[in-house]
């Protein structure tokens, strides 16, 4: 195989690790976001469900204070009734379909705060290690209008933002949360950091690799070069004796110099 044909060889090889290794970066990129996106989801749920507990209490006391005020024989209103036969969204979780039922019922008195949400999230984002700009959005899950959002100076537009999943919080009047992440691209490469150094520390490994065989077929190129130049040289320069030493042992079979006793011996001396 020629230098040249084993300079093509190891430049395909090189090219085909970093290929894999780009695709393998790639593909754990989306991974990482995937992961990252059900991670919105549970936070989202858990800071609905700090927040739903804190107005729950609220709405117990004032409850209580309620019904000191009201007389012994007043009647106890009739429970009010949700139909939620229809909700998909909530198949094997009924925990989460009784939060929905407690937050519609105390929502009347004690609306949901986009402010307090936002601070419980910002508590629960950090008890994650999750350092990155967000927002709490309340929109209509049927036309994915946001109806109110925890801040407007942090909705921008971003290619790694990240977006939770639509959490019904209002059956009836179509109210749903969502958690943004607006910028986690930091966040996706500090959890891709042992994976992006090993690709890194492999890929200069294979540069440095590809440049020591590049150096070594230059050189190897020059000893070639240099083998040829000197055998050339050897073969003209022995040529020429060998061409004079044939010409006067030619010359030693003409009659002229049989017949010539010195010029017989001038050339047996030269071809000597």
């Amino acid at each position: 195989m020629s230098p040249k044909q084993i300079f093509y060889l190891a430049f395909i090889c090189l090219l085909l690790i970093f290929t894999t290794q780009a695709y393998l970066v790639y593909d754990y990129f989306q991974t990482t976001r995937a992961s990252l996106i059900r991670e919105s989801d549970a936070i989202v749920e858990e800071a609905f469900k700090k927040d739903l507990e804190t107005r729950r209490k609220l709405f117990k006391d004032s409850e209580s204070e309620n019904l000191n005020l009201v007389a012994p024989s007043t009647s106890v209103n009739k429970p009010t009734t949700y139909d939620f036969s229809k909700r998909s969204d909530y198949i094997n979780n009924i925990i989460g379909l009784l939060d929905l039922a407690i937050n519609m019922h105390i929502s009347d008195r004690i609306p949901i705060n986009i402010n307090h949400l936002d601070s419980i999230t910002g508590s629960v984002l950090n008890s994650r290690r999750i350092n990155t700009t967000y927002s709490i959005n309340i929109v209509d899950p049927r036309t994915s209008k946001i109806l109110q959002n925890s801040n407007q100076d942090r909705i921008t537009h971003s290619l790694f933002q990240i977006s939770s999943k639509y959490l019904t919080i209002d059956i009836i009047h179509n109210k749903a949360i969502q958690l943004i992440l607006i910028n986690p691209f930091g966040l996706i490469i500090k959890r891709m950091g042992l994976m992006l150094l090993s690709s890194l520390i492999l890929s200069i490994i294979c540069i440095f690799a590809f440049r020591f065989l590049l150096r070594m077929l230059a050189r190897q190129k020059q000893l070639v070069a240099f083998k040829n130049e000197f055998l050339t040289t050897i073969a003209h320069e022995l040529k020429r004796p060998v061409a004079s030493l044939t010409f006067n042992l030619d010359c030693l079979t003409l009659p002229a110099f049989i017949d010539d006793r010195q010029k017989h011996e001038l050339l047996v001396h030269r071809s000597i």
